[in-house]
C-alpha cells in the first residue's frame, strides 16, 4: 500500500469520483442521451416512412403507367377499326355513286340514242315529202328538145 500511497491514490476520493461519475453518466442519460434517441428514433421512422412513401408512389406510378398502356393500346385499336370502318363505307359510297353515274350514262346514251332515232325518222319523212313534192313543184317539159 506504501506504493499507492506514494503515487497519491486515495481510495475514499477514487471511490467518491467513481461514484460522482456514475451520478453524472445516470444524470446525462437521463437528461440529454434519452431525448437525443426518442428524436434520433424519430427521425430514422420519418426516413423510413418517407421510403415507404416513395415506394408506394413508385407503384401506384407503374400501375398507372401500365393502365394508360393498356387504354392507348385499346384505343389505338378503336382508332384502326373506325378507320376501317370508315374506308369501308367510302368504297360503299364510291361504288353507289359509280353506278349511278353508270345508271345516268346509260340513260343519257338511251335518250340521245332514242332523239337520234326520231330525228332521223323526221328527216327522212321531210326527205320524203320533199321527194313527194318536187317533182310536183316543177312542170317537166318533154317537148323540148335540147
Amino acid at each position: 500500500m506504501s506504493v499507492i500511497h506514494s503515487i497519491g491514490i486515495m481510495f475514499p476520493l477514487v471511490g467518491t469520483q467513481i461514484v460522482a461519475f456514475l451520478i453524472l453518466m445516470l444524470a446525462l442519460n437521463q437528461w440529454m442521451l434519452k431525448p437525443l434517441n426518442i428524436i434520433l428514433d424519430k427521425r430514422q421512422q420519418d426516413i423510413k416512412d418517407a421510403y415507404d412513401q416513395m415506394d408506394a408512389d413508385r407503384k401506384r406510378m407503374e400501375d398507372t403507367r401500365l393502365e394508360y398502356e393498356k387504354r392507348l393500346a385499346g384505343i389505338e385499336v378503336e382508332a384502326r377499326e373506325r378507320i376501317q370502318s370508315a374506308i369501308k363505307e367510302a368504297q360503299g359510297l364510291r361504288d353507289g355513286i359509280i353506278a349511278d353515274a353508270r345508271k345516268a350514262s346509260e340513260d343519257i346514251l338511251l335518250k340521245g340514242r332514242a332523239d337520234n332515232d326520231r330525228e332521223r325518222e323526221r328527216l327522212f319523212l321531210e326527205l320524203r315529202q320533199q321527194i313527194v313534192v318536187l317533182p310536183l313543184a316543177r312542170p317537166v317539159r318533154l317537148s323540148e328538145n335540147p
